[in-house]
């Protein structure tokens, strides 16, 4: 877990744990989990500021971890809260990669290919910490997402100041995005793109753009 563990108290008094619930995870992770659902909710408006002070915040808090509450019985997986928080944390990397998915649809040709490399990382993240949390279907998923990240960075230098490749690119993205909706949606489903018609077109598009392109 790059960050830490993590782990805060619920404010006095207060027995209501919407997030935690929302997410999954332990109670005692309510504060916590209420970053990440913030992160989300500002991810899918489109406002960046929120989404990075809210996943900045978590990941600073981070360092505030109680070993033995890490240490105990989560109430609600029944696996130690560690593992409830290494979920919180993997989600986090998924939002961030998706905020850079988005990005690369927002720009130009000479910043595209800097910006898939930082999705990557982040995807490459989620997806060792989805599986060490023992989610798998979100690291399949994710993985997915990794590998396509990773098939348009394996192209040449020439590829990424082409239009049909950064057009079909871009393509590809915004059918993922739009396909993906809600990525902490029951927080323990399968993300809806993965076996969406529209997205799986478009990666094909994408892969016949590729090959011609690679034909030139």
């Amino acid at each position: 877990m790059d960050a830490g563990a993590s782990f805060l108290n619920l404010p006095a008094g207060s027995s209501s744990t919407p997030n935690a619930d929302a997410m999954n995870v332990d109670p005692g992770l309510e504060a916590l989990a209420s970053y990440i659902v913030t992160a989300e909710a500002a991810r899918t408006a489109h406002d960046w500021g929120t989404v990075n002070t809210a996943l900045n915040t978590f990941w600073n808090q981070s360092h505030y971890a109680d070993p033995g509450y890490l240490q105990q019985t989560s109430l609600v997986t029944g696996n130690p809260n560690q593992g409830d928080l290494l979920s919180l944390d993997a989600y986090s990397h998924r939002i961030l990669g998706f905020e850079y998915l988005y990005q690369v649809t927002q720009a130009d040709k000479s910043q595209m290919q800097a910006i898939n490399a930082q999705a990557a990382a982040q995807f490459q993240a989620s997806v060792a910490e989805f599986t060490q949390a023992g989610l798998n279907v979100q690291a399949h998923d994710d993985q997915n997402i990794l590998n396509q990240c990773g098939g348009w960075a394996a192209q040449s230098q020439a590829a990424w100041i082409d239009d049909s490749f950064t057009t079909s690119l871009k393509d590809t993205v915004n059918k993922d995005l739009d396909a993906a909706g809600n990525l902490l949606d029951a927080a323990g489903s399968a993300l809806s793109f993965l076996s969406n018609p529209a997205v799986l077109i478009g990666g094909l598009v994408g892969l016949v753009a590729l090959y011609f392109w690679s034909k030139k």
